[in-house]
This record gives C-alpha cells, structure tokens and sequence, in this order.
C-alpha cells in the first residue's frame, strides 16, 4: 500500500508588498515591482492582518482581510461574528442549487431546494431560524436587506449608506442591531 502524498497540503499564495517607491503597473517590463493579481488587488484596496475572536479570552490564527472589512469586523463582539457567520451560513443553504432555469423560468420549482441526500434537519432549523430574523428586523423597523448587502454580497457600509440613501454610518449601525436581533433570537448576549 502506497502513501498517498497531497502535494497541495501546505499550499498558500504569496503575498509580497512592494516598498512605497515602487509601483504595481510597471508596464509590460516587469521592471520597477511585481504585477501579480495579487499585488494588483492589494494596491486597489489594501488588506490588513486581523484575529478573529472566539472568546474573551482566545482569538483564532491571524489572517488577512481588507481594512474596511477587518475595522467593521473587529467592532463586532465574539456573539455578533457568530451572527454574522450563521447568517451568511444560512444564506447560502437557501440559495444552493438553485440556478437559472431558461426552459421555463416563470414555473414553479417543485421538489426540494437541495441536492438529493444534502439536506438536513439542521440545515432546515438555519434556514427557519434566518427567515425568523428577517421577520424580527422588520417588526422592529431594521433593514434587513442593507444586512444583507454587507454581510452576503459583501458591499462596503459606505456603499450601502450611498445606495439606499441613508445617513453616513447609518448602515454600520443598522448591521450591528440586526446582529444583536439574532443574538437574542439565539439566546446570546448582545454586542
């Protein structure tokens, strides 16, 4: 019997940050820095190390996020992260498998949402638990869908404050009350 070696295992991309005095697009030379897509998207929109929080006390491997992203992330508490998660977590079990159908798209889907064997009691109790969310935000006066922007299309909250017409900050705010609203659905503490 032979060992099967997954030459992928340690396998991470690498990230090189040029010095301030050389430039991304050196043109098709190559001279004057590197022109990864990586490099590409780090001068675009920068990313920054940050440590998710499991608890008061422990905090996961560092890993890299945008700025933006890891400030938005970083004012979370450990139970709004795990919000957070578990809505995004639930969004996609609702949206799995349901592509578009060009034969007849305006019939109804018949039969379940989920590949066969894929679904379970579990993924249900997500799902029911995210539409029971949705239907919490909207009684207490939230926008469920700006939460939705950030947290599952991943639009920044200033894009969303532009998009929807709020006040600046108004979006960041609203996300973090409709994570506290899942929190108390949960029987967590809140933020």
């Amino acid at each position: 019997m032979t060992d099967k070696i997954d030459e992928w295992h340690d396998w991470k991309p690498v990230w090189t940050f040029p010095s301030k005095r050389k430039k991304a697009f050196a043109g098709n030379s190559g001279k004057g820095g590197e022109t990864s897509p990586h490099m590409l998207q780090e001068n675009k929109e920068p990313t920054a190390a940050v440590q998710t929080r499991i608890s008061a006390t422990r905090k996961a491997e560092t890993h890299r996020r945008r700025i933006t992203d890891a400030r938005l992330w970083q004012a979370m508490s450990p139970f709004q992260q795990n919000a957070a998660l578990a809505v995004e977590q639930a969004f996609r079990l609702m949206s799995r498998g349901l592509g578009y159908r060009i034969s007849a798209p305006d019939k109804p889907r018949t039969g379940s949402p989920y590949p066969a064997g894929c679904g379970s009691a579990r993924d249900g109790e997500k799902i029911a638990l995210y539409f029971q969310w949705a239907e919490r935000c909207k009684t207490e006066k939230l926008n469920h869908a700006a939460a939705v922007d950030i947290l599952i299309y991943g639009k920044s909250c200033r894009a969303v404050d532009r998009a929807r017409h709020m006040r600046n900050g108004s979006a960041r705010r609203n996300l973090l009350a409709c994570l506290d609203v899942y929190c108390t659905l949960r029987g967590w503490p809140k933020g």
